[in-house]
């Protein structure tokens, strides 16, 4: 007499025994708006290419408006160089954050 052994898993069908890949059923599609996020420039050559920024940055706090980026809370300076023409800069980058926001939370904001 021959027993076989039968495998709990086997009367499950493959979409039972694997999770569902994507979002889930009857989830509606993210809507995305259009933001620009330009790379600053240099002024003599108009380059986008630039070296990494010096770690000694400058954290302004102050509200203000910006004709083309709208409303910001704090400005943050850091010094590059143009990597074509040699120009040193400072990239301005305009923030619009809580008001409590720390200086190692912009830090961490301007990483990403």
């Amino acid at each position: 007499m021959s027993k076989t052994k039968s495998n709990a898993n086997s009367s499950k069908s493959a979409s039972e025994t694997k999770s569902a890949a994507g979002r889930p059923s009857g989830a509606k599609s993210r809507r995305y708006l259009l933001a620009d996020a330009p790379k600053s420039r240099c002024a003599v050559c108009q380059s986008t290419d630039r070296t990494n920024y010096d770690e000694n940055r400058t954290i302004l706090r102050g509200a203000g408006v910006d004709p083309v980026q709208g409303p910001f809370n704090v400005v943050v300076l850091r010094p590059t160089r143009c990597k074509q023409c040699g120009q040193w800069r400072r990239d301005r980058t305009l923030l619009n954050t809580s008001e409590d926001v720390s200086d190692e939370e912009i830090d961490e904001l301007l990483r990403e």
